[in-house]
């Protein structure tokens, strides 16, 4: 007697279960050349790539009923191929699986994906980005502060969405194009662009010019300071190179070194203490530069008691 169910079962339904199931059964190395070779049979009906996956398979299978293993039968197959038409062992196995579940060859999906430039490529939406970054607070930079920002108002802003749906890990991926990496805190050289193209090349035409106007200058030398004479002679002016320079000093810059007792030391103070930049030019003829006002000597030096509860800052 029939069970229950086959009784509510629509005609068709329980063959194409059947057949669903055969279909199923992997097919035997023999199956699979007999079913590509009718295949091959059919080459001016397929396609240039589907006619090469019909040449690797036929030629993987053929191995395999000669009792070889799949990754012999692949790495041999692949060997064969032109150097143009190569394709890897572990392709050519992932082609023949495919083959004994289904029966059929594996689905080129070139040309079949949507044509969209990544945002990434964009140089102005990413100086956007690396503006918003150098903005950030560095314990506050992070992907997920990121992603919310671009979800939120970078992108519905130049796509007009109402939400985005950019994934952390593509925030992530554009942070590190732009140039930052997750790391532990490091004390290294601070750089602000000054290997970019255009200022190399302002430099190298300083250089120039510096090393053109050196002839007119004089350099000094030796425990005294000797004068030394004009590199070259020449009629035109004397040019003296004065130099620009900032220090900032500590009321609590003592080198960090002293003289502690032995047996009771001094408790040394965290901090390096309020802090005073000085600002002065320099001469290499007289020193720190000077202007005569009714007879006394009048420094250029300026001084900045650093601090936003004191003079502020020099911008």
């Amino acid at each position: 007697m029939k069970p229950m169910p086959t009784f509510f079962t629509p005609i068709g339904a329980h063959d194409a279960s059947q057949q669903s199931t055969q279909n199923n059964k992997a097919l035997s190395a023999v199956e699979c050349v007999k079913k590509l070779e009718d295949l091959y049979d059919k080459t001016t009906t397929v396609a240039g790539a589907s006619f090469l996956q019909i040449c690797v398979l036929l030629k993987f299978f053929e191995l395999r009923t000669t009792w070889s293993s799949r990754r012999q039968a692949a790495t041999i197959t692949s060997s064969g191929m032109p150097a143009k038409l190569n394709r890897h062992a572990r392709t050519i196995q992932f082609w023949a699986r495919h083959f004994e579940t289904s029966g059929a060859l594996p689905v080129f999906l070139r040309g079949k994906h949507q044509k969209t430039e990544s945002l990434m490529h964009d140089e102005d939406f990413m100086a956007k980005c690396a503006e918003w970054l150098h903005a950030q607070l560095p314990n506050q930079r992070s992907p997920q502060r990121f992603q919310r920002h671009l979800n939120m108002e970078v992108i519905p802003l130049l796509t007009g969405a109402l939400e985005a749906n950019l994934s952390e890990s593509t925030a992530r991926r554009w942070m590190q194009h732009i140039g930052y990496r997750y790391g532990l805190w490091k004390k290294n050289v601070y750089t602000d662009g000054h290997e970019r193209e255009d200022v190399t090349a302002y430099r190298e035409r300083f250089c120039k010019l510096f090393l053109s106007l050196a002839e007119r200058m004089k350099f000094y030398s030796g425990e005294d300071m000797a004068t030394v004479d004009l590199l070259t002679a020449t009629n035109e002016p004397e040019i003296v190179w004065i130099t620009h320079d900032e220090s900032v000093f500590y009321a609590n810059d003592d080198g960090n070194k002293g003289w502690p007792q032995i047996d009771n030391h001094d408790l040394h103070k965290k901090g390096r203490g309020c802090s005073i930049m000085v600002s002065d030019f320099l001469c290499p003829c007289h020193g720190r530069l000077f202007n005569m006002v009714n007879n006394v000597m009048t420094y250029t030096t300026r001084t900045l008691h650093v601090g936003k509860n004191n003079e502020g800052y020099w911008t």
